[in-house]
């Protein structure tokens, strides 16, 4: 379902205000429930941040966090926006009381709510909102955000364009500003939109539908 504008939310082809966008490997995991397993989750998103993102070269800052281990994953099992909310708060909390050297960016897996794109989007709109009003994450931590099911506007549901927001499950990224700022001045995002409309549209989408079909191989 596309939402119009899609502009909200940060990648690094939609960087926010003064910046951008991705991924210590400690799995943790929210409150389980509903059957999910949380290593297959992350088994699923490692996968997807190696083989989607650092091999097709989508996001500059994603290759060195992922090659030094840098990435903490934390699976929600939140049962609705605002029991995520709260665990994205935690995890944003601890990012700011970690240092960067240990981890670098949280991806946070939301396997079991907000399966609707245009549900979570709002969710990831208030979510940014409520990060640039609080003195805590305004000029720390910024939220970036990828689902299933994202559908830039104007395109049909099997543009290869589309995977540039795509991920196996929702999830919400919280980037260090300062490392998202040092490489937006390093000019390593300029055209970056254009480049990854490329990559993808010569990948083709029965490519990308199989790298994603591989990546339910990588999760069992």
């Amino acid at each position: 379902m596309t939402v119009a504008g899609f502009v909200i939310g940060n990648s690094c082809s939609s960087l926010p205000r003064r910046r951008g966008r991705s991924l210590n490997c400690e799995v943790r995991g929210g409150r389980r429930g509903g059957g999910v397993n949380d290593e297959v989750v992350v088994r699923k998103l490692q996968g997807w941040a190696q083989n989607v993102v650092v091999d097709l070269n989508l996001c500059p800052f994603a290759q060195p966090v992922v090659r030094d281990d840098k990435v903490r994953y934390f699976v929600s099992h939140g049962k609705d926006p605002v029991e995520v909310m709260n665990d994205v708060i935690r995890e944003a909390d601890y990012l700011c009381e970690t240092e960067c050297e240990e981890v670098a960016t949280t991806v946070v897996g939301i396997p079991g709510c907000m399966g609707r794109f245009d549900e979570f989007h709002q969710f990831a709109t208030a979510l940014e909102e409520m990060f640039e009003g609080d003195p805590r994450f305004q000029d720390s931590v910024l939220p970036a955000w990828f689902h299933p099911l994202a559908q830039w506007d104007g395109t049909d549901d099997d543009d290869p364009v589309n995977y540039d927001k795509r991920a196996p499950y929702p999830v919400i990224n919280l980037l260090r500003a300062e490392e998202v700022d040092a490489v937006v001045n390093s000019g390593a995002t300029q055209g970056i939109l254009e480049h990854n409309s490329a990559v993808l549209m010569e990948k083709g989408i029965h490519r990308l539908r199989e790298l994603y079909d591989g990546l339910d191989a990588i999760g069992r």
